[in-house]
């Protein structure tokens, strides 16, 4: 049979009670057209700088693979890195998670 809860354990009902979540639903809209018109992969904003290698966690000065993962010239130099860093750094979550349309994946941070 099913397997009884841990009595421990609280109910989604109650976890979701005081859980707060906050949405972006397109951190790179300068380039989403080109996604849109076929170009699914494409990771830059149009000044060529790959946002999720923009921040300054491990940010390193050259890309990893090539001109797609291009860092940008100094972490958060771009205006979208920016304002993700003022939004997080207001919000403070506890959890993130990014979704790669492109791509079709899910990540967490540290996935390189």
């Amino acid at each position: 049979g099913d397997a009884e809860p841990l009595p421990s354990a609280p109910s989604v009902d109650e976890l979701l009670e005081d859980t707060e979540f906050q949405f972006v639903l397109n951190s790179n809209p300068r380039s989403r057209s080109q996604v849109e018109f076929g170009e699914f992969c494409l990771r830059t904003n149009p000044s060529g700088v790959d946002l999720n290698r923009n921040w300054d966690e491990k940010w390193q000065t050259e890309s990893v693979m090539g001109s797609a993962t291009n860092p940008g010239p100094r972490a958060f130099s771009e205006p979208e890195t920016q304002i993700f860093r003022e939004l997080v750094t207001k919000f403070e979550p506890t959890a993130f998670v990014t979704v790669h349309s492109g791509t079709r994946g899910m990540y967490m941070p540290w996935a390189y």
